[in-house]
């Protein structure tokens, strides 16, 4: 199962090349997902559910996220495998909207 915010992650990480906080990465994950008079529930379970992800992801070989080495608590994505993938999304996304004619 793919992690539920994992979309977002992939498009916060490609900004910045160098890579970021975690908790820059869940607030703008929160940013982004959060109405006007969202609970604090909402920011822990995506701080939990995202810190889970990037860590199981970053010990895989070929994982798309790495930690930012000599920097504790960052995390960084490898830009070609994520172009990739941002295709098939994007591909998906325009097959997913067509409407019969």
């Amino acid at each position: 199962m793919k992690e539920l915010y994992y979309k977002q992650m992939i498009e916060i990480l490609m900004r910045k090349p160098k890579g970021m906080r975690l908790s820059a990465i869940v607030k703008n994950i929160y940013n982004q997902n959060a109405e006007l008079f969202s609970s604090g529930d909402l920011y822990d379970e995506i701080y939990r559910s995202t810190f889970r992800f990037l860590y199981r992801e970053c010990k895989k070989k070929k994982s798309m996220f790495y930690h930012v080495p000599d920097k504790w608590g960052f995390y960084a994505i490898r830009r070609r495998q994520a172009k990739q993938l941002l295709l098939k999304f994007s591909q998906t996304d325009a097959t997913d909207n067509r409407q019969p004619i």
